[in-house]
């Protein structure tokens, strides 16, 4: 028996991008744009339930630009002119336009709030960009 522990893995930037690009694949799976969700409370395990929708951007059709760097950058985000409730946002969840999970994040380490993750029922919120790094460790 041979046992081995890998401790640093290193992909090639093809890896990175076919890794990248099949994120964006998911996103654009549904008939129109997916779906960013901004949520208070405290994050499921990934796919779970919802907990408290307090915003809903809508990206373009194409969500992404295909990744040739190990960076996926997203199209134009439509704004959510008016915040369905009042909270702080913990966690978002992206998926596509049919409401299939494609990928949870917390709110402070994969996605910057400015200038606060206060959000107020009724009033705008906006995202004016959004960027997925993939990289060696």
């Amino acid at each position: 028996n041979i046992k081995a522990k890998i401790m640093t893995i290193s992909y090639p930037i093809t890896t990175l991008n076919a890794r990248l690009n099949a994120i964006a694949a998911l996103a654009d799976a549904g008939a129109t744009g997916a779906l960013i969700l901004i949520q208070d409370g405290t994050r499921p395990a990934t796919g779970g339930a919802l907990t408290n929708t307090l915003a809903t951007l809508v990206m373009s059709t194409t969500a992404f630009i295909t990744s040739t760097v190990g960076v996926l950058t997203a199209n134009a985000i439509t704004d959510d002119s008016s915040a369905a409730a009042s909270g702080t946002g913990t966690w978002f969840r992206v998926t596509d336009s049919s409401g299939v999970v494609v990928m949870d994040g917390d709110i402070g380490t994969d996605m910057v709030i400015t200038p606060s993750a206060v959000i107020t029922a009724a009033s705008p919120v906006s995202a004016s960009a959004m960027t997925i790094t993939s990289a060696n460790a």
